[in-house]
Formats: C-alpha cells, structure tokens, sequence
C-alpha cells in the first residue's frame, strides 16, 4: 500500500511539471479539479471546469484584460468547438453584438496566439475575412458569432474566463505552467517585493519558457502597461551569473532585448542585478524585454504561487514521453 501511494504522489508530481502536448497545439491540458463541482463567482457560469461570462459594456482590449485579472481570470480562450459554442451562446444573452476574447497576434503578425502564450493550434471559428487585419487589427472577437480580427483599441464587449484552481485572491492560474500568478500594480523595493510574494506562499515569478514569459507580459500590460515590472532572476550572489528565484541558473531561454556574450546575460555597461520587464506601451525593440535594473530602485512586481488544487489522481492513468492522461 505505501508503494501504491508513493507511486501515485510521483505521478501526480510528474503530471503537474510536464508539458503537454495539447497544450503545444493550443489545447486544453488536465485541469485541477475538485473533488465536487466547482464554485464561480457570481454571475459566471461554468462549462467543462472553467467559469465564464460575458460583459456587455465597451472595453478597450487592455482594459478589458484589467477587468478579467481583478477576479483571478484572463479573457476568454475558446480553444475548441465545445467551449466556442458556449461562448456564443453567452453573447446571445446580453446586448452586445461585438466581445474580445483572448486571440492575439500582436507579438508577431499573423501568428495568432492564445493570452497564455500557446499558439493558435488545429482549431479555429475565423469568419469570412476574419483574419484581414490590415488596420492593426491584432485582437480577436467575436462579430456575428465569428471570429474577427480588430483594433485592440475599439471598445467592444468581452468574456472573461477564470479557472477555479485554488489560487490566492486575484492571482490568475495559468495553464501551461500549472502556477498561478499575479502582477502587483504597486511599487517596492527588491525585497520587500521578495517579501510580498512569500507572504502569499510562492516566490517572484519566474519565466522559464517563452509561453510562460508571453503570458506574463499580457498579464503585466493588463495591470499597467506603462511601467516596469521586476521578476525573480538575479546575479546579486554571483555577479554575472544570472539566477532563479529559486537558485536555477538561468538556462537557454531569455528575453533580453539583444545579444548577449558567451553567458547569455544582457550587460548595459550599467549592469544593475535584478531582472525587469521593459514597459509595454513604448515603440521600440526593447519593449516587454527584459532588463536588468537596480534592486534598490523601487518596481512593480510578479509574484507565482503553487495552486491548492491538485489534479485528480484517479485521472491519471499513465504517463507517456510528453504526455499527460
């Protein structure tokens, strides 16, 4: 029996760090779930373990985004035929005829990607044209039940959606990574910000991947766009060598704003210590990177938690190269 249950807790650990290969194409990975039915909060309704709801009134896309984020959510992701057809229906219940949801391609254009960072994948409900953005239309929404590129700058309706998965008040679970997280719009000092995240029980958020890093930015230009947000990687231990919050050195990927040297670190002649987002409403090549600020200066900041909710073990049936099941 002791067997059993190490072999089950080891499952549930490996499923929870692995990347699914659904979730490479776009897809829904295994969700946390509770062992009875999810709560949403009120006015949302749930579908398939995801609580959703469409706002009828006109938000610009950010703003829109800054609404979903304060309940612990992100824009709406209808990822496949089942959840699209939901949220249609939702729309048809409120007075709006036009509502973002969370399709981009404003980090590279016609590369439609999901706000969690994972890319478009197999599915999609594009109407006719709906994907001739010719006028900056980088944001997705829904026109006349179908998907449509837009302005990010028109104020449309919206649908939020929050996954229920035992994150602290406000913190938004992201799915890819299985952490949740959230981008605090007050200014502090580096340890004061190191401070703030262990009193919610995690850590200065750390993106290791580019679907992680993507997310992030979306979820820090939700809550300002015109600021600076510092993240947990560091070379105050040993100058040069950048490290995780969690004592990882960094590895291959990074999103400095320019080559670097043989250590793959990004050097101002400056160097200050402690790794920040540049602000996303600037027009340049180092907006949303990375850059190495001071640790005394005061920033915004990111913090990710481990969610509550683990996944059910009586799910898992086996694991498999990349796969969860």
């Amino acid at each position: 029996m002791a067997t059993t249950a190490a072999v089950t807790t080891a499952i549930v650990a490996l499923c929870l760090l692995c990347s699914c290969n659904t979730i490479a194409a776009g897809g829904r990975s295994r969700r946390p779930r509770r062992s009875s039915m999810a709560e949403c909060p009120q006015g949302y309704q749930i579908h398939e373990g995801i609580c959703y709801k469409a706002f009828d009134w006109p938000e610009k896309f950010l703003n829109a985004s800054r609404i979903c984020s304060t309940t612990g959510g992100t824009l709406a992701m209808p990822k496949d035929n089942s959840t699209n057809t939901f949220l249609i229906s939702l729309t048809n219940t409120v007075n709006s005829t036009t509502f973002f949801f969370g399709l981009v391609d404003y980090h590279q254009e016609g590369a439609w990607e999901w706000i969690d960072g994972t890319p478009i994948g197999n599915y999609n409900a594009w109407g006719q044209g709906g994907t001739n953005d010719t006028r900056d239309g980088d944001c997705a929404g829904y026109f006349s039940n179908a998907w449509h590129a837009g302005q990010c700058s028109k104020e449309r309706g919206f649908i939020c959606e929050i996954i229920p998965a035992g994150c602290p008040d406000e913190y938004v679970y992201h799915e890819p990574s299985r952490v949740c997280y959230r981008a605090f719009d007050k200014k502090k000092k580096y340890n004061d910000s190191v401070d703030a995240c262990s009193s919610d029980g995690g850590t200065l958020a750390m993106p290791r991947d580019n679907v992680t890093n993507k997310f992030l930015i979306y979820l820090k230009n939700a809550v300002n766009n015109g600021e600076w947000f510092r993240f947990g990687l560091t070379y105050i231990q040993q100058e040069g060598i950048w490290t995780w919050a969690d004592n990882v050195t960094l590895g291959n990927f990074d999103a400095w704003p320019r080559a670097r040297g043989p250590n793959k670190q990004y050097k101002t002649g400056n160097s200050k210590g402690c790794a920040e987002y540049f602000k996303g409403n600037v027009n340049d090549t180092k907006k949303n990177k990375w850059n190495d600020g001071p640790c005394s200066g005061e920033r915004r900041f990111i913090c990710q938690v481990i969610p509550t909710v683990l996944f059910q073990t009586s799910t898992i049936n086996s694991i498999t190269g990349n796969y969860c099941y």
